[in-house]
């Protein structure tokens, strides 16, 4: 709801979200912090990989580049992948993300 994104916005929460299996989106955590957040978004993401054997990595950023080579840089690390793309997002995504913000999306099969 709009007052739930004022008050995250005011307090500096950052979601963790996921597609779930119809395509909606769902909270998976929260951080009070851009580098926990990072530090949770990487532990999703090795969770995810763990049980897949992963065929392409994408990050993308919201006006943030460096925060998106960042990401890329430990997903390489942590899960041994090289073949990762770093993209910028179009506006219509990050006019509700909003600037800084940063996702993975994981192909896998």
């Amino acid at each position: 709801s709009p007052m739930k994104g004022l008050l995250a916005r005011f307090i500096n929460v950052k979601p963790i979200l996921k597609f779930d299996e119809e395509g909606g989106l769902e909270i998976t955590d929260k951080a009070f912090s851009k580098e926990r957040g990072l530090k949770k978004l990487l532990n999703c993401v090795q969770n995810f990989a763990r049980s897949r054997k992963i065929s392409r990595v994408t990050v993308i950023h919201f006006a943030s580049e460096e925060t998106g080579e960042r990401v890329k840089t430990s997903i390489e690390k942590s899960l041994n992948i090289t073949n990762i793309s770093v993209l910028l997002a179009t506006p219509a995504l990050g006019v509700h993300a909003g600037r800084g913000a940063v996702g993975v999306a994981i192909t896998w099969g």
